[in-house]
């Protein structure tokens, strides 16, 4: 894969504004997210394979590459990304699924439930780091496709169970990276959610909500902490053919989608507060 430069000028497209809430209940067959004009940015060809998205406080957007341990940072006010961090040169080549944020760290999970931490990440420019490589136990429990931060912990969403008992469940769960130890979050009911399949490709949590993105299913759920069902949205096919990443940044939120062959894209809903209160 070509390596970006260390930073690019991105396009920033209309993609989206529209969204109606669809609470408590599954929507339509029309799809509420992704269908109007509103605001995104195309990203550079040498990221198209976008799989991961966090926001820190100042609203930069952090992203990574589904295939090697590259970290980007994109600005959305000078519409500019650069590479924050690799881990190793050539980069370290593994199935990454998601990025959180915790103090100054940057985290990175794999499919294997593998997380490294690249410690001082946010402070990092263009540079070639080592990981620090933690175990989670999961790796026989659940394929992990999403990580967020929440509470000083982070939280992981299973996308492929593999135990029989959890073939009807959406599975998240906690890790603590100071105990070094992994409990279950939450264990959500298909049922529950009005779903007959829902395999989780990113996640956001925060003080009162989770909101669970699926790729597959092309839905967004959004739940308490009780994993009581609060809304469901279905995702424009031609807007997000392939949503791998989410996060939330104040009044914003942004979805990441794989590119085919250029560049991925990512989404942002200028309405998001109005929508879905906190």
């Amino acid at each position: 894969m070509t390596q970006p430069r260390r930073s690019h000028p991105i396009i920033r497209v209309n993609t989206l504004l529209l969204i109606t809430l669809c609470t408590l209940c599954a929507c339509a067959d029309e799809a509420d997210v992704g269908g109007g004009a509103g605001d995104g940015w195309i990203l550079p060809d040498a990221i198209r394979e976008v799989s991961g998205l966090a926001t820190d406080s100042s609203g930069h957007l952090y992203l990574h590459d589904d295939e090697i341990g590259q970290v980007y940072r994109l600005d959305p006010a000078t519409g500019t990304v650069a590479t924050v961090a690799k881990i190793h040169q050539p980069p370290y080549r593994a199935d990454f699924e998601g990025i959180a944020l915790l103090a100054n760290d940057i985290w990175l999970v794999t499919s294997k439930a593998t997380l490294h931490r690249i410690t001082d990440g946010l402070t990092l420019s263009n540079a070639v780091v080592d990981s620090t490589v933690f175990k989670t136990g999961l790796k026989k429990t659940c394929e992990v496709e999403g990580l967020d931060d929440f509470d000083g912990k982070l939280i992981l969403a299973c996308k492929t169970n593999y135990k029989k008992a959890d073939e009807n469940a959406v599975l998240l769960y906690r890790y603590d990276p100071v105990t070094q130890h992994t409990a279950i979050f939450l264990r959500l009911k298909l049922e529950d959610l009005g779903q007959k399949s829902f395999s989780p490709s990113a996640l956001v949590v925060t003080e009162r909500k989770v909101y669970l993105l699926s790729a597959k299913q092309r839905r967004l759920i959004v739940v308490d902490h009780a994993g009581t069902l609060l809304a469901t949205h279905k995702l424009a096919k031609h807007t997000h053919p392939q949503a791998e990443g989410l996060s939330i940044h104040q009044e914003l939120m942004f979805i990441a989608d794989e590119g085919s062959s250029r560049g991925g894209k990512i989404s942002s809903y200028p309405r998001f507060k109005n929508t879905f209160p906190e």
